[in-house]
């Protein structure tokens, strides 16, 4: 039988969750927002003749320059372009990158 376990085992062990905690909720935002961030990127990379790198950069400054998520940018601009179809502008801030403000 073992004495009690010292106490900074037990605060390392604490650490080590709270760690693998964050991350995995870090992964599923990731996993959640990933689509509709490629989906933008694609619609940038059509719109503005770029490849995937500069489309990217150009959704990350402009969620910098706005003060934005960068997946809440990217669900503006795939929401504007579902729209489009129905002939309706989405309610809300409007998309930086697509008025042209980059």
């Amino acid at each position: 039988m073992s004495g009690p376990r010292p106490v900074e085992s037990d605060c390392t062990e604490h650490t080590e969750l709270s760690t693998a905690l964050r991350e995995l909720q870090e992964l599923r935002t990731a996993m959640r927002t990933r689509p509709a961030i490629e989906q933008a990127k694609g619609i940038l990379m059509a719109r503005h003749h770029c490849d995937a790198d500069a489309a990217f950069a150009m959704l990350r400054s402009a969620s910098m320059r706005d003060n934005r998520k960068l997946s809440e940018l990217a669900a503006c601009i795939v929401a504007s372009v579902a729209t489009v179809v129905d002939g309706q502008r989405p309610a809300g801030k409007p998309c930086a990158v697509e008025t042209g403000t980059t």
